[in-house]
């Protein structure tokens, strides 16, 4: 008896519970989706080194803060994350301009942009170094921020290098 005679025959197999649709994020014609943040979490990740004949170094264990979302997708909601750093810093890190004559984008460190695009965080708080005042928002988000109580947004999404799967593009957040 060959396989597929044996998948063929068997009668348990049930049609419904195997096939369905793929279920992918809700764009609309500019390539934007709608979605939420219903979370903010510290954990431990472990990042891997790679290990040399000279170098036995173990792993490095960071703090990171996790931000979740939940993105519009045709048949549900899918839960998309991003994880940035628990350092803010004020100082600009890269300053894009676009083209001649036109307004100029600061750009600064993950959390710090995150904590921007998401409005947890005041501009004018960021260029007058107020740490205290950052510190306490950000604090102050991480308790109220919930899934009953979660900050809708729109954003592009983007690739990464090192796969196929889309994931939010922090720099396009807008708020709803």
């Amino acid at each position: 008896m060959r396989i597929r005679d044996i998948i063929m025959s068997d009668s348990d197999f049930d049609f419904d519970d195997c096939v369905g649709i793929a279920n992918r994020p809700l764009k609309d014609f500019d390539g934007f989706v709608k979605g939420k943040l219903v979370s903010i979490d510290i954990k431990n990740v472990e990042f891997k080194k790679p290990r040399s004949k000279n170098d036995f170094e173990d792993d490095i264990v960071q703090k990171v803060f996790v931000f979740s979302f939940l993105i519009e997708g045709k048949t549900e909601d899918i839960k998309m994350s991003r994880m940035t750093g628990t350092k803010i810093n004020t100082e600009i890190k890269h300053v894009k301009g676009k083209g001649r004559g036109s307004k100029q984008e600061e750009e600064y460190n993950a959390l710090t942009e995150t904590c921007l695009k998401l409005g947890l965080f005041d501009i004018k708080d960021v260029k007058e170094e107020n740490n205290q005042v950052l510190i306490d928002s950000l604090k102050k988000s991480t308790k109220e921020i919930t899934p009953d109580n979660p900050i809708k947004i729109k954003t592009k999404l983007e690739t990464s290098e090192s796969s196929d799967f889309e994931n939010i593009n922090i720099r396009t957040i807008e708020l709803i």
